[in-house]
């Protein structure tokens, strides 16, 4: 199998990045956040496929913390719990039925870099 162009990322269940380049950098993981105490994970949960880190041909380790996985399409963590967390207001809002599902169905924008 062909080296992956990215590094691999090492972000906890609450969406702090720990290490962009975990496997340039081997002694910096936590199996823990230092930040929150969350877990952390290294792939998908879903399809297992490591989360995407900084280009191994960058010019910059400038990095942005994915929304999604690039493989599967599945939602992780952070992002699960901030849709979570959006749907959880719209029910406490004084909105009709309709206005509360016409809501709910803009999350998944507020979310994706998307027009």
């Amino acid at each position: 199998m062909a080296e992956s162009k990215h590094y691999t990322t090492q972000i906890c269940l609450s969406g702090h990045v720990i290490s962009p380049q975990l496997d340039n950098y081997p002694g910096v993981e936590e199996d823990y956040c230092s930040k929150c105490g969350a877990k952390t994970i290294t792939a998908c949960s879903k399809c297992q496929d490591p989360i995407r880190g900084v280009s191994r041909y960058a010019d910059t380790n400038e990095y942005h913390r994915p929304a999604y996985c690039v493989k599967c399409g599945s939602p992780y963590p952070w992002t699960e719990a901030a849709l979570k967390a959006a749907h959880d207001l719209a029910e406490e809002l004084e909105l009709s039925e309709s206005e509360t599902a016409t809501l709910k169905a803009t999350f998944p924008d507020l979310v994706s870099d998307s027009a």
